[in-house]
Protein backbone atom coordinates (compact mmCIF):
# COMPACT_ATOMS: atom_id res chain seq x y z
CA UNK A 1 0.00 0.00 0.00
CA UNK A 2 3.06 2.29 0.24
CA UNK A 3 3.31 2.86 -3.53
CA UNK A 4 2.49 6.48 -4.36
CA UNK A 5 0.54 5.47 -7.47
CA UNK A 6 -1.70 3.18 -5.45
CA UNK A 7 -2.21 5.72 -2.65
CA UNK A 8 -2.88 8.62 -5.05
CA UNK A 9 -5.65 6.59 -6.73
CA UNK A 10 -7.67 6.41 -3.49
CA UNK A 11 -10.70 8.64 -2.84
CA UNK A 12 -10.29 11.74 -0.67
CA UNK A 13 -11.87 10.13 2.38
CA UNK A 14 -9.34 7.27 2.27
CA UNK A 15 -6.46 9.67 1.75
CA UNK A 16 -7.45 11.60 4.86
CA UNK A 17 -7.55 8.39 6.84
CA UNK A 18 -4.11 7.51 5.55
CA UNK A 19 -2.77 10.77 6.99
CA UNK A 20 -2.94 8.96 10.33
CA UNK A 21 -1.28 5.77 9.08
CA UNK A 22 1.61 4.38 11.18
CA UNK A 23 4.00 4.48 8.20
CA UNK A 24 5.65 7.88 7.58
CA UNK A 25 5.94 6.99 3.88
CA UNK A 26 2.20 6.37 3.60
CA UNK A 27 1.39 9.60 5.46
CA UNK A 28 3.68 11.54 3.14
CA UNK A 29 2.22 10.03 -0.05
CA UNK A 30 -1.29 10.75 1.19
CA UNK A 31 -0.39 14.36 1.93
CA UNK A 32 1.18 14.82 -1.52
CA UNK A 33 -1.85 13.27 -3.21
CA UNK A 34 -4.25 15.56 -1.33
CA UNK A 35 -2.06 18.59 -1.95
CA UNK A 36 -1.94 17.98 -5.69
CA UNK A 37 -5.66 17.39 -5.94
CA UNK A 38 -6.92 20.11 -3.56
CA UNK A 39 -4.31 22.81 -4.11
CA UNK A 40 -4.66 25.95 -1.98
CA UNK A 41 -7.71 24.49 -0.33
CA UNK A 42 -5.48 21.96 1.43
CA UNK A 43 -2.84 24.51 2.56
CA UNK A 44 -4.34 25.03 6.02
CA UNK A 45 -4.54 21.27 6.53
CA UNK A 46 -0.85 20.93 5.61
CA UNK A 47 0.19 23.48 8.22
CA UNK A 48 -1.95 21.83 10.86
CA UNK A 49 -0.70 18.36 9.89
CA UNK A 50 2.92 19.52 10.03
CA UNK A 51 2.41 20.68 13.60
CA UNK A 52 1.29 17.18 14.64
CA UNK A 53 3.59 15.15 12.38
CA UNK A 54 6.11 13.12 14.43
CA UNK A 55 8.48 12.35 11.52
CA UNK A 56 11.05 15.03 10.76
CA UNK A 57 11.41 13.68 7.22
CA UNK A 58 7.71 14.09 6.58
CA UNK A 59 7.72 17.59 8.08
CA UNK A 60 10.55 18.51 5.76
CA UNK A 61 8.45 17.52 2.74
CA UNK A 62 5.48 19.40 4.15
CA UNK A 63 7.66 22.56 4.14
CA UNK A 64 8.08 22.09 0.40
CA UNK A 65 4.32 21.74 -0.02
CA UNK A 66 3.73 24.87 2.04
CA UNK A 67 6.23 26.73 -0.15
CA UNK A 68 4.28 25.63 -3.24
CA UNK A 69 1.23 27.33 -1.73
CA UNK A 70 3.31 30.35 -0.61
CA UNK A 71 2.42 29.70 3.03
CA UNK A 72 5.08 32.03 4.37
CA UNK A 73 3.62 32.47 7.85
CA UNK A 74 3.45 28.71 8.48
CA UNK A 75 6.95 28.16 7.08
CA UNK A 76 8.31 30.94 9.31
CA UNK A 77 6.87 29.19 12.36
CA UNK A 78 8.69 25.96 11.56
CA UNK A 79 11.89 27.84 10.70
CA UNK A 80 11.86 29.32 14.18
CA UNK A 81 10.47 26.53 16.32
CA UNK A 82 10.83 23.07 14.79
CA UNK A 83 13.03 20.86 17.00
CA UNK A 84 14.74 19.22 14.02
CA UNK A 85 17.60 21.10 12.34
CA UNK A 86 16.88 19.63 8.89
CA UNK A 87 13.31 20.89 9.04
CA UNK A 88 14.42 24.34 10.22
CA UNK A 89 17.01 24.49 7.44
CA UNK A 90 14.45 23.51 4.80
CA UNK A 91 11.97 26.04 6.16
CA UNK A 92 14.64 28.78 6.10
CA UNK A 93 15.60 27.87 2.55
CA UNK A 94 12.06 28.25 1.21
CA UNK A 95 11.18 31.23 3.36
CA UNK A 96 14.26 33.08 2.08
CA UNK A 97 13.17 32.40 -1.49
CA UNK A 98 9.60 33.55 -0.89
CA UNK A 99 9.97 36.73 1.17
CA UNK A 100 9.27 40.06 -0.52
CA UNK A 101 11.19 43.23 0.38
CA UNK A 102 8.20 44.37 2.44
CA UNK A 103 8.04 41.13 4.49
CA UNK A 104 10.16 42.53 7.32
CA UNK A 105 8.79 40.22 10.06
CA UNK A 106 9.82 37.20 7.99
CA UNK A 107 13.28 38.70 7.46
CA UNK A 108 13.48 39.01 11.25
CA UNK A 109 12.89 35.25 11.52
CA UNK A 110 15.66 34.56 9.01
CA UNK A 111 18.01 36.97 10.76
CA UNK A 112 17.35 35.33 14.09
CA UNK A 113 18.10 31.88 12.67
CA UNK A 114 21.22 33.14 10.92
CA UNK A 115 22.58 34.65 14.12
CA UNK A 116 21.34 32.33 16.84
CA UNK A 117 20.48 28.87 15.53
CA UNK A 118 22.78 26.26 17.13
CA UNK A 119 23.13 24.32 13.85
CA UNK A 120 25.46 25.48 11.10
CA UNK A 121 23.23 24.16 8.29
CA UNK A 122 20.33 26.26 9.52
CA UNK A 123 22.39 29.44 9.85
CA UNK A 124 23.73 28.85 6.36
CA UNK A 125 20.29 28.23 4.81
CA UNK A 126 18.88 31.41 6.34
CA UNK A 127 21.34 33.50 4.30
CA UNK A 128 22.40 31.41 1.32
CA UNK A 129 18.98 31.55 -0.35
CA UNK A 130 18.12 35.21 0.23
CA UNK A 131 16.87 36.95 -2.89
CA UNK A 132 18.72 39.61 -4.81
CA UNK A 133 16.09 42.20 -3.80
CA UNK A 134 16.54 41.69 -0.06
CA UNK A 135 16.35 45.07 1.76
CA UNK A 136 19.62 46.95 2.22
CA UNK A 137 19.29 46.65 6.00
CA UNK A 138 19.19 42.87 5.66
CA UNK A 139 22.21 42.78 3.36
CA UNK A 140 24.19 45.03 5.69
CA UNK A 141 23.33 42.84 8.66
CA UNK A 142 24.53 39.76 6.80
CA UNK A 143 27.76 41.51 5.89
CA UNK A 144 28.29 42.70 9.46
CA UNK A 145 28.15 39.14 10.77
CA UNK A 146 30.55 37.75 8.17
CA UNK A 147 32.65 35.61 8.41
CA UNK A 148 31.67 33.22 11.18
CA UNK A 149 30.66 29.60 11.54
CA UNK A 150 32.22 26.69 9.73
CA UNK A 151 34.20 27.10 6.52
CA UNK A 152 31.31 25.67 4.48
CA UNK A 153 28.92 28.16 6.08
CA UNK A 154 31.31 31.02 5.40
CA UNK A 155 31.61 29.97 1.75
CA UNK A 156 27.84 29.85 1.39
CA UNK A 157 27.44 33.34 2.83
CA UNK A 158 30.29 34.61 0.64
CA UNK A 159 28.36 33.33 -2.37
CA UNK A 160 25.33 35.35 -1.38
CA UNK A 161 27.37 38.49 -0.69
CA UNK A 162 29.25 38.20 -3.98
CA UNK A 163 25.95 37.99 -5.85
CA UNK A 164 24.73 41.32 -4.43
CA UNK A 165 26.06 43.81 -6.97
CA UNK A 166 26.90 46.61 -4.54
CA UNK A 167 28.95 44.60 -2.07
CA UNK A 168 32.28 43.49 -3.69
CA UNK A 169 34.23 46.25 -1.92
CA UNK A 170 32.51 45.58 1.39
CA UNK A 171 32.96 41.84 0.95
CA UNK A 172 36.68 42.23 0.31
CA UNK A 173 36.92 44.44 3.38
CA UNK A 174 35.14 41.85 5.51
CA UNK A 175 37.58 39.19 4.29
CA UNK A 176 40.54 40.90 5.96
CA UNK A 177 42.09 38.30 8.22
CA UNK A 178 39.96 35.48 6.78
CA UNK A 179 41.38 32.01 6.21
CA UNK A 180 43.19 31.33 2.95
CA UNK A 181 40.57 28.77 1.92
CA UNK A 182 37.73 31.27 2.33
CA UNK A 183 39.65 34.05 0.59
CA UNK A 184 40.47 31.86 -2.42
CA UNK A 185 36.80 30.84 -2.66
CA UNK A 186 35.47 34.39 -2.38
CA UNK A 187 37.94 35.78 -4.94
CA UNK A 188 36.90 32.98 -7.29
CA UNK A 189 33.27 34.03 -6.90
CA UNK A 190 34.18 37.60 -7.80
CA UNK A 191 36.07 36.31 -10.85
CA UNK A 192 32.88 34.66 -12.10
CA UNK A 193 31.09 38.01 -12.03
CA UNK A 194 33.68 39.66 -14.32
CA UNK A 195 33.23 42.99 -12.54
CA UNK A 196 36.31 45.28 -12.53
CA UNK A 197 37.60 45.70 -8.98
CA UNK A 198 39.87 48.62 -8.04
CA UNK A 199 43.39 47.68 -7.02
CA UNK A 200 42.90 49.49 -3.70
CA UNK A 201 40.27 46.91 -2.75
CA UNK A 202 42.50 43.98 -3.70
CA UNK A 203 45.77 45.33 -2.33
CA UNK A 204 45.30 44.22 1.31
CA UNK A 205 44.91 40.61 0.14
CA UNK A 206 47.84 40.80 -2.27
CA UNK A 207 50.19 40.79 0.72
CA UNK A 208 49.48 37.09 1.23
CA UNK A 209 52.21 34.60 0.42
CA UNK A 210 49.63 31.97 -0.52
CA UNK A 211 50.09 31.16 -4.22
CA UNK A 212 46.39 30.32 -4.70
CA UNK A 213 45.31 33.74 -3.39
CA UNK A 214 47.80 35.58 -5.58
CA UNK A 215 46.65 33.62 -8.61
CA UNK A 216 43.01 34.56 -8.02
CA UNK A 217 43.99 38.22 -7.76
CA UNK A 218 46.04 37.91 -10.94
CA UNK A 219 42.98 36.54 -12.73
CA UNK A 220 40.89 39.45 -11.46
CA UNK A 221 43.50 41.81 -12.92
CA UNK A 222 44.03 39.98 -16.20
CA UNK A 223 42.12 42.52 -18.29
CA UNK A 224 44.15 45.44 -16.94
CA UNK A 225 47.30 44.30 -15.11
CA UNK A 226 48.57 47.86 -15.05
CA UNK A 227 46.08 48.48 -12.22
CA UNK A 228 48.47 46.61 -9.89
CA UNK A 229 51.97 47.84 -9.01
CA UNK A 230 54.92 46.04 -10.50
CA UNK A 231 55.79 44.69 -7.05
CA UNK A 232 52.63 42.56 -7.14
CA UNK A 233 53.70 40.94 -10.39
CA UNK A 234 57.13 40.43 -8.84
CA UNK A 235 55.44 38.50 -6.03
CA UNK A 236 53.64 36.43 -8.64
CA UNK A 237 56.99 35.60 -10.22
CA UNK A 238 58.16 33.94 -7.05
CA UNK A 239 55.43 31.31 -7.43
CA UNK A 240 55.57 30.67 -11.17
CA UNK A 241 56.95 27.20 -10.71
CA UNK A 242 53.57 26.43 -9.11
CA UNK A 243 51.47 28.44 -11.56
CA UNK A 244 53.12 26.91 -14.61
CA UNK A 245 51.66 23.55 -13.64
CA UNK A 246 48.15 24.95 -14.06
CA UNK A 247 46.18 25.47 -17.27
CA UNK A 248 47.64 26.89 -20.50
CA UNK A 249 45.20 29.78 -20.12
CA UNK A 250 46.69 30.64 -16.74
CA UNK A 251 50.24 30.38 -18.09
CA UNK A 252 49.42 32.73 -20.95
CA UNK A 253 47.71 35.19 -18.64
CA UNK A 254 50.63 35.31 -16.22
CA UNK A 255 53.33 35.70 -18.85
CA UNK A 256 51.35 38.36 -20.67
CA UNK A 257 50.63 40.22 -17.45
CA UNK A 258 54.28 40.27 -16.45
CA UNK A 259 55.27 41.53 -19.88
CA UNK A 260 52.81 44.39 -19.51
CA UNK A 261 54.08 45.05 -16.00
CA UNK A 262 57.61 45.29 -17.37
CA UNK A 263 56.40 47.91 -19.82
CA UNK A 264 55.39 50.08 -16.84
CA UNK A 265 58.97 50.47 -15.67
CA UNK A 266 60.42 51.12 -19.13
CA UNK A 267 59.56 54.46 -20.75
CA UNK A 268 58.20 54.24 -24.25
CA UNK A 269 57.93 51.15 -26.42
CA UNK A 270 60.02 48.11 -25.49
CA UNK A 271 63.03 47.76 -27.80
CA UNK A 272 62.73 45.05 -30.44
CA UNK A 273 65.56 42.99 -28.91
CA UNK A 274 63.78 43.03 -25.53
CA UNK A 275 60.55 41.88 -27.11
CA UNK A 276 62.45 39.08 -28.82
CA UNK A 277 64.10 38.08 -25.56
CA UNK A 278 60.73 37.93 -23.82
CA UNK A 279 59.49 35.69 -26.59
CA UNK A 280 62.48 33.41 -25.97
CA UNK A 281 61.64 33.35 -22.26
CA UNK A 282 58.14 32.20 -23.08
CA UNK A 283 59.44 29.40 -25.27
CA UNK A 284 62.05 28.14 -22.80
CA UNK A 285 60.21 28.57 -19.50
CA UNK A 286 58.35 25.28 -19.57
CA UNK A 287 61.56 23.34 -20.25
CA UNK A 288 63.30 25.14 -17.40
CA UNK A 289 60.54 24.19 -14.98
CA UNK A 290 60.76 20.53 -15.96
CA UNK A 291 64.47 20.65 -15.23
CA UNK A 292 63.94 22.48 -11.93
CA UNK A 293 65.28 25.80 -10.77
CA UNK A 294 62.56 27.95 -12.33
CA UNK A 295 63.20 30.79 -9.91
CA UNK A 296 66.89 31.07 -10.76
CA UNK A 297 66.12 30.71 -14.46
CA UNK A 298 63.59 33.50 -14.24
CA UNK A 299 66.00 35.88 -12.54
CA UNK A 300 68.80 35.07 -14.95
CA UNK A 301 66.49 35.99 -17.82
CA UNK A 302 65.64 39.24 -16.11
CA UNK A 303 69.33 39.96 -15.79
CA UNK A 304 69.66 39.58 -19.54
CA UNK A 305 66.67 41.86 -20.07
CA UNK A 306 68.25 44.45 -17.78
CA UNK A 307 71.41 44.41 -19.87
CA UNK A 308 69.32 45.20 -22.91
CA UNK A 309 67.42 47.96 -21.14
CA UNK A 310 70.34 49.72 -19.51
CA UNK A 311 73.62 51.18 -20.63
CA UNK A 312 76.63 48.84 -20.90
CA UNK A 313 78.23 50.54 -17.91
CA UNK A 314 75.19 49.89 -15.73
CA UNK A 315 74.92 46.30 -16.89
CA UNK A 316 78.57 45.64 -16.07
CA UNK A 317 78.11 46.82 -12.48
CA UNK A 318 75.27 44.36 -12.00
CA UNK A 319 72.95 47.15 -10.87
CA UNK A 320 69.86 48.52 -12.58
CA UNK A 321 68.55 52.02 -12.89
CA UNK A 322 65.87 52.94 -10.40
CA UNK A 323 62.52 51.35 -11.43
CA UNK A 324 63.98 48.16 -12.89
CA UNK A 325 66.37 47.87 -9.95
CA UNK A 326 63.51 48.02 -7.49
CA UNK A 327 61.73 45.30 -9.42
CA UNK A 328 64.81 43.07 -9.42
CA UNK A 329 65.31 43.56 -5.69
CA UNK A 330 61.73 42.52 -5.10
CA UNK A 331 62.09 39.47 -7.33
CA UNK A 332 65.08 38.24 -5.36
CA UNK A 333 63.18 38.52 -2.08
CA UNK A 334 60.10 36.63 -3.26
CA UNK A 335 61.74 33.86 -5.28
CA UNK A 336 61.81 30.61 -3.27
CA UNK A 337 65.26 29.03 -2.77
CA UNK A 338 67.01 31.71 -4.77
CA UNK A 339 70.59 30.38 -5.14
CA UNK A 340 70.20 28.68 -1.74
CA UNK A 341 70.70 31.97 0.12
CA UNK A 342 69.58 32.58 3.69
CA UNK A 343 67.12 35.37 4.46
CA UNK A 344 69.95 37.67 5.54
CA UNK A 345 71.88 36.91 2.36
CA UNK A 346 68.74 37.54 0.30
CA UNK A 347 68.33 40.94 1.91
CA UNK A 348 71.97 41.80 1.17
CA UNK A 349 71.69 40.57 -2.42
CA UNK A 350 68.48 42.49 -2.89
CA UNK A 351 70.04 45.62 -1.46
CA UNK A 352 72.87 45.43 -4.00
CA UNK A 353 70.38 46.20 -6.77
CA UNK A 354 69.27 49.38 -5.08
CA UNK A 355 72.69 51.00 -4.60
Amino acid sequence: MESYAIIASQPESTLRELLEHESPQVRLHAAWALGLSKGQEFLGDIASRAGREPSAGVRQHLMIMLAGGRGKAAIATFAALDPDALVRATACQYLARLVEPSDLPFYDVLRDRAEHDPEDDVRCAAIQHLRADAPAAVRNRVLKGFPRGSLESQKAVAGRLAAWSETPRALLGALTGASSDLLVHALGLLRERSTPIPWADLAPHARHHDAAILLQIAHLLRGAPERAPVTFWASIAGHWDTFWQTSPETQEMLVGALERALAQVVPGELPAEVRQHLADVRRHAETAIRLGGWGSFFLEEWYEISALLNSPETAKTGRFESPVGRLMAQLILVTPDYDGLTQEELLEESGDWLR
